[in-house]
């Protein structure tokens, strides 16, 4: 009946959640996949699968979701000049309360306006110092944009292009020369996968630095942006 008991316990679980099986006084843990006939299935800490059945399992020791997605804004409009630093410079998010470390991060810049795209460097520098280059350079001699909103992505499918306007979507950081050090930002290079940050404590000051290279064009960022961190505890 306590085998009985735990089965229907686990089957109450939520999958990605970190648990300790007992099992002939042997603590096991994993993360929680699922229940597969009679077995508890589960990923060990060294990406095993391991599949224990559920006669042998006499305690449950639930422990922190094992992985989690938080999502952080600063609605503050940034406006950009036609050239320098935009105001503010930088745009801040600060993050805390998250446990693990990072796995993913996407960035939105919400309703951007330009009247000449290629003239922005967008860089993200995370708490630990790590950055990296949004985009830079890209839509060439082409007219601007108004309030498009563009999400940043390793996983996304397209990189924006060097000599046309990018409609608004998901993209690769993307990045074309020149791209010049960013006054008060780390120094070069840059870069150029938003993965540099995994791995790293996600909580801290995050800081958006937009700087506008060239003279004659001017643009906000209307909705300010926000930051997407996926992070996961270990066991």
């Amino acid at each position: 009946m306590i085998h009985s008991c735990v089965c229907h316990t686990l089957k109450c679980l939520i999958y990605g959640q970190v648990v300790v099986l007992v099992v002939g006084g042997r603590q096991v843990p994993f993360i929680f996949q699922g229940i597969r006939g009679n077995c508890v299935v589960g990923i060990t800490s060294g990406n095993q699968v391991l599949a224990l059945d559920c006669g042998c399992i006499t305690a449950i020791i639930c422990g922190r979701t094992a992985v989690n997605t938080n999502q952080f804004a600063n609605p503050t409009v940034i406006t950009i000049p036609d050239s320098g630093a935009a105001t503010p410079y930088p745009s801040i998010i600060n993050v805390s309360g998250l446990s693990g470390t990072i796995t993913n991060v996407t960035v939105t810049l919400r309703n951007l306006t330009h009247s000449y795209l290629s003239d922005l460097q967008v860089l993200l520098v995370g708490p630990q110092g790590q950055n990296v280059i949004l985009m830079s350079t890209v839509g060439g001699t082409n007219p601007g944009v108004v309030n498009v909103t563009y999400t940043f992505s390793d996983t996304a499918v397209n990189s924006m292009t060097e000599n046309t306007i990018p409609p608004p979507g998901i993209y690769k950081p993307s990045t074309f020369p020149p791209v010049t050090a960013l006054p008060g930002a780390p120094g070069l290079p840059y870069g150029t996968t938003l993965s540099v940050f995994n791995g790293t404590n996600p909580n801290g000051a995050w800081q958006l630095y937009v700087y506008d290279q060239f003279t004659q064009d001017v643009g906000a960022i209307n909705r300010g942006w926000e930051l997407t961190i996926t992070t996961r505890d270990s066991l």
